[in-house]
């Protein structure tokens, strides 16, 4: 499909209508690509996601689904600009304000686990829903849909307080702003990103990985406003991401200007504002909730 064709489709009302010109689409294509062959598969996720694991339990999952908050161009606050890409070629997701599509890892001929692997690196915060129906939150900007992964891996840690809005913040903890999934044994030649929604068919190319042991995919929400020194835009992405969760009682996230306790990180500063996701696991799942 040509790019005049995926903009039509898509409606231009596109995470920010005015922002967004058909030069973001540059870079979607194939590309020039040699046949990559089989090797691990690196699927790092980066940003204010959520990250909710569909299925009964955690010895059943049927999914990950990777949950874009309404941080697009055209939000004020805290703008972002939300890419994935390999570092051969890359390309734009596509949101909307209500009801985003859904975008789908394809690994063609790779069997997903079913049991979630233990979380390993840098901890993540979790964060189960209770028992029973929840009741859906706000509407993500869109969401992506990628098979269980062989291993999870938390990564870029930051130092964070979690609290709620108008409290004052003392209990400091070194979570992970990044996620990387491992996919062992994936054919890259059939590797694709999709949305059947929007008419969406991105095929990352491998190529600059070839002389590697392994072949990375990123999925990014980039900040526009990064380093403020009242960290308010990654404030103001920690809120429209827990927006999605009204379960969850944190509404607030505080950044350490010095490092966190010897017994917390080793990393040094957290004044980076880098916003710690959250996964959610079925309701009978772990949580490591302070």
């Amino acid at each position: 499909m040509n790019r005049r064709n995926l903009l039509k489709q898509a409606g231009m009302m596109v995470l920010a209508a005015p922002a967004l010109k058909a030069v973001a689409f540059d870079k979607c294509g194939a590309a020039m690509c040699q046949p990559a062959g089989k090797k691990p598969l690196i699927v790092r996720v980066v940003g204010p996601f959520g990250y909710e694991l569909i299925g009964p339990d955690m010895q059943n999952i049927q999914h990950v689904l990777v949950m874009a908050p309404q941080v697009g161009l055209d939000n004020k606050k805290s703008p972002h600009v939300p890419w994935l890409g390999t570092t051969s070629n890359e390309c734009r997701f596509i949101g909307f304000p209500k009801d985003g599509p859904e975008y789908e890892l394809i690994l063609q001929g790779y069997t997903p686990n079913t049991q979630f692997p233990t979380p390993i690196g840098t901890p993540s915060w979790f964060y189960p829903p209770p028992p029973g129906a929840t009741k859906r939150g706000e509407s993500p900007m869109f969401t992506i849909k990628l098979p269980v992964p062989d291993s999870i891996i938390g990564i870029n840690p930051t130092c964070v307080c979690l609290g709620k809005i108008g409290q004052q913040c003392t209990a400091y903890q070194t979570f992970s702003s990044g996620i990387s999934f491992v996919y062992n044994n994936v054919d890259l030649d059939l590797v694709r990103v999709k949305s059947s929604a929007i008419g969406y068919d991105f095929h990352p190319c491998f190529a600059n990985d070839a002389t590697l042991s392994d072949a990375t995919l990123e999925m990014h929400l980039t900040p526009l406003k990064a380093n403020q020194v009242n960290h308010d835009e990654a404030k103001a992405a920690f809120r429209r991401m827990v927006a999605m969760y009204p379960w969850i009682d944190e509404n607030d996230i505080e950044f350490s200007f010095d490092p966190c306790p010897p017994n917390t990180a080793t990393f040094g500063s957290g004044a980076d504002c880098k916003v710690c996701g959250v996964i959610i696991p079925p309701p009978s799942g772990p949580s490591n909730k302070k």
